[in-house]
């Protein structure tokens, strides 16, 4: 069963990689400040 979950995860994955390529070429990434900063803060909380 989790050889099933972890392909779908994968999927899930490769799809947004797509998404934020896709956004990227057509310069329609946005990058959110507070979101990167807020992630930081909680990896060196750990």
């Amino acid at each position: 069963m989790s050889s099933v979950s972890n392909m779908s995860d994968e999927a899930a994955r490769n799809k947004k990689i797509e998404e934020i390529k896709s956004a990227l070429e057509n310069g329609t990434y946005k990058i959110k400040p507070e979101e990167i900063a807020k992630k930081m803060i909680e990896e060196m909380r750990g």
